[in-house]
């Protein structure tokens, strides 16, 4: 019986042994894989920059500071800042996809303009009012699209003012008014 009881106390010994065996060695295996999947992810960190970017030339200024800002919510902060050679030329890294949107380009006198960033180069030249007219895209599809749509937007505005003011005017009769607000109408479709 004595002997029956050792014989239960060493397998059982050698089972609790065993258990630490593959526990020391499933924790080895993880420690293994835990350090490859970092010195992996560590790898592609280093390698995150972009490889496209963001220049052109500025009309009007040189030898100073240009400003990339981003939005975050309805508020637009500081992201980058190059310099503006001698001959009015700058060029921004571009940003990794997890960095793209809309972004604002924004001189030393505080003028901007929004931009789309993406996975692309972007080529833009402008003058240093930051004016709508003054914008050209010289290399980026998507701004590109964009400066079409804010053109398109700015031409009804303007074919819209007139309009407004006839009507807002409070030396004309309701029946002068009328040819306006049928103009207006046609307009909104």
């Amino acid at each position: 019986m004595l002997n029956l009881l050792l014989q239960h106390n060493l397998v059982c010994r050698l089972q609790v042994f065993m258990a630490n065996q593959q526990m020391n060695t499933l924790i080895k295996s993880m420690k293994i894989k835990l350090l490859f999947f970092a010195i992996l992810f560590s790898g592609q960190l280093v390698h995150a920059q972009s490889k496209y970017t963001i220049s052109g030339h500025v009309e009007g200024l040189k030898d100073t500071v240009l400003y990339l800002a981003n939005y975050y919510g309805n508020k637009l902060y500081y992201n980058d800042t190059t310099r503006i050679d001698s001959k009015g030329n700058f060029s921004f890294p571009g940003k990794t996809f997890k960095e793209c949107g809309k972004y604002s380009i924004v001189t030393p006198a505080t003028t901007r303009f929004d931009i789309v960033v993406d996975e692309e180069n972007i080529v833009i030249d402008f003058t240093v009012d930051c004016s709508i007219d003054g914008i050209k895209i010289k290399e980026s599809k998507n701004n590109k699209i964009f400066y079409d749509y804010v053109h398109y937007i700015n031409e009804k505005i303007k074919s819209r003012n007139p309009i407004e003011a006839a009507l807002k005017d409070s030396t004309k009769t309701e029946e002068e008014k009328e040819p306006f607000r049928k103009q207006l109408k046609r307009s909104q479709r």
